[in-house]
Parts: structure tokens; sequence; C-alpha cells
């Protein structure tokens, strides 16, 4: 299996982002040194088997994840979180990384499924994602003008909307949803 194969360290690295460890907690988790786990993520050492299981048991991947290049890389712009108050940084990054597999996950699936266009108004945010507690009044009603502009653009008047999944997906925004949890990790990726 490991013959003709080479340890992914990025892999690695996205796998423990993924769950929001930092390297001194899969340290902990692991009882490999966090010097070891940088030079694995690094790609200048690769791990022995015994620790691709241990490394696979602990972030709750398929060892064979660690394994495979990926087929092309997607890296992930501006990220907006509603409230930068309660979301840490870890927790940012942990985002990112997991927006970055549903975006690899997309590509993929875009070879077998015809997606709805995305279909948005271009409109204009001076707002930003910094790191402050409240929006001003000036992004509120920046935002509330955007809101009206999609509105009028999907032709939806201002009644409730019934269905907001329904209407976002048929208009080309993906929703996708991650159970966050410290207890239980969720598998990403099952074993076939």
């Amino acid at each position: 299996m490991f013959k003709n194969t080479k340890f992914n360290g990025e892999r690695l690295k996205n796998s423990r982002l993924y769950r929001g460890l930092t390297l001194t907690e899969l340290a902990a988790k692991t009882k490999i040194s966090k010097q070891s786990l940088s030079l694995y993520e690094n790609g200048t050492n690769s791990p022995d088997l015994d620790k691709v299981m241990t490394l696979s048991q602990q972030l709750n991947f398929p060892y064979t994840f660690f394994f495979r290049e990926n087929a092309f890389t997607i890296k992930t712009e501006a990220t907006y979180f509603r409230s930068l108050l309660s979301t840490t940084k870890k927790d940012r990054t942990a985002q990112s990384v997991k927006l970055e597999f549903i975006a690899q996950m997309y590509e993929v699936l875009c070879s077998y499924v015809d997606f709805p266009v995305l279909n948005l108004p271009k409109v204009i945010f001076d707002g930003g994602n910094d790191d402050y507690a409240y929006e001003s009044a000036n992004e509120v009603v920046e935002l509330e003008t955007i809101a009206m502009q999609t509105r009028t653009h999907w032709g939806l008047g201002m009644a409730p909307i019934k269905d907001l999944k329904y209407l976002l997906e048929s208009n080309g925004i993906f929703i996708t949803c991650f159970f966050h949890t410290r207890k239980k990790l969720m598998p990403l990726v099952k074993e076939q």
C-alpha cells in the first residue's frame, strides 16, 4: 500500500485545522512531539505506519487520506463571520479549511452534476470583516440595501420567504452544515 505512495503533510495540516486543533493539542492527543508533527506537516519527515494510524484515529480521517495527492488546490478568499467576537481565530481557520474541502468536493461533483448557475446581482460592499463586536450604522444600511437589491433581482417582493434554503440553492448558492463538537468528531470521508 505505502510502497509507491508518499505521506502528504499538507493533508495532515488541513485535517488538524479542520478539527480545530493546534500542533500542541494534537501532540498531547497523539503522544507525538509537536516538533515531529510540524516536520510531518512541512513534508520534511514522514511518520511510520503506527504514527499514521494514531493520527488517523485522533483526527478521525481514514489513514489512506494522508497518502493521496490533491487533484487540484482551492484556496478560499475572504470568509465573513456574523460575529467575530464569539468566533476565535482557530474556529475561523477551521471553517476556512472546511470551505476549501467543500470547494474541492464541488469541483469533483461538477463533472457529474449540472448545478444551478450562480444568480446574484452585482453589488458593492464597503464593509469588512474587521475584528470588532458590532456592525457600524453605515454597514447595516449597506447590508439592508444589498438585501433589497437581491430581493428585486430574484423578484421576491417584500413577503416572507417560505423556503430560504431552496431559494438560495436554486440560485446557485450552496448550503453546507458542519456539526461542531469536541466530544465526538464527525468523519469527513469513510473508508471504502
